[in-house]
């Protein structure tokens, strides 16, 4: 009762009286769980380090482009013509010379023996088949620095004429062409496949016989087509689209001719 009096005194005379102890607590801490707190701890530092990571992983373009193109008349089994090879690169890329050996000959069958480009032993990538009467052959090498230099070319036969471009192909996924195909007959028109996969490049070559003029190209943009004896040229296109479709090369004459073609894929 007297507890009650004073309480009522104190409330009229407009005293602050504290409230009982244990009626109001604060409110418990939130627990955070051992694996939330590790969570926490280590995603937020890593997501700027991540989303940089990703920004300076972009894929290196793949790109091909010809170089430069050399034919003779010449009636020999080995050439050591001086050649452009072609601008260095971009830092960070990977860059291969092709050289693409393209014999011009009547009936003598025989193969490329070796290759040095700028000094350096090339080696072999892509050979249709042996023994073949227009040695049309790949070779390359895998070097950024080399602007310039000789080219050597060594024949197993002796060619009635010849000739070689050089190329240039950077950041491919593999050096190995991701598809490569021929057809070697007498005719006009040689009509042949090719599958270049999205963002890849597609290369096509043409070597010829005897009176087999000038070329062109369906489903490929040419980009050369060099004279190696008279009425007698080989040529070198880049295919144009992507998936698989016919590549034509059509020559003015009706003799022999061999082209290859070969793709390959971006990283």
């Amino acid at each position: 009762m007297m507890k009650d009096a004073l309480l009522a005194a104190s409330l009229g005379a407009g005293l602050m009286v504290p409230a009982p102890a244990g009626i109001y607590l604060p409110p418990k801490p939130a627990i955070m769980k051992p694996e939330s707190i590790e969570f926490t701890r280590h995603l937020l530092p890593a997501m700027p380090l991540t989303m940089g990571l990703i920004r300076a992983q972009a894929k290196p373009q793949l790109s091909l482009s010809y170089v430069s193109v050399y034919g003779t008349s010449t009636q020999a089994s080995s050439y050591s013509p001086t050649m452009n090879l072609g601008a260095v690169p971009p830092a960070g890329s990977t860059r291969y010379i092709i050289v693409a050996t393209q014999g011009c000959v009547n009936s003598t069958l025989g193969n490329v023996n070796s290759v040095s480009i700028g000094g350096n032993a090339a080696t072999l990538l892509y050979r249709p088949y042996t023994n073949m009467g227009r040695p049309t052959e790949l070779w390359y090498i895998q070097n950024n620095a080399l602007t310039s230099g000789t080219v050597s070319v060594n024949l197993s036969s002796q060619q009635y004429a010849y000739g070689m471009s050089v190329w240039n192909l950077i950041n491919p996924a593999s050096i190995t062409p991701h598809f490569s195909n021929y057809i070697n007959q007498s005719a006009s028109v040689n009509t042949l496949s090719i599958t270049v996969l999205t963002n890849g490049v597609g290369m096509c070559l043409d070597s010829t016989n005897i009176g087999s003029g000038t070329h062109t190209w369906t489903n490929a943009t040419e980009l050369f087509d060099q004279q190696t004896r008279s009425g007698m040229y080989i040529s070198g296109a880049q295919a144009t689209g992507f998936g698989t479709f016919d590549v034509t090369c059509t020559q003015q004459g009706t003799g022999a001719h061999t082209t290859v073609v070969a793709s390959w894929a971006a990283q």
